[in-house]
């Protein structure tokens, strides 16, 4: 839908409409990059986050099993 909406948009355009536009989807696209990026960077320190806290958590489970099994004997 996107290349025939543009295909129909191209053809109606000026040779210095046609470079204009290319100019706008060339920021377009390097804006998107750059969002797509900064998602990435985001979700994957918030994973980290998750694993780090489940981690300690299953350290204090560890510990608190060691605790428990000692004071018994």
């Amino acid at each position: 839908m996107i290349c025939k909406n543009e295909g129909d948009l191209n053809s109606s355009l000026t040779m210095k409409q046609k470079e204009t536009f290319e100019k706008f989807k060339d920021c377009t696209s390097e804006l998107s990059c750059i969002t797509e990026g900064e998602a990435f960077s985001s979700g994957f320190i918030l994973a980290t986050r998750i694993m780090a806290e489940v981690m300690q958590g299953l350290e204090e489970a560890e510990n608190m099993l060691q605790t428990t099994v000692i004071s018994k004997l």
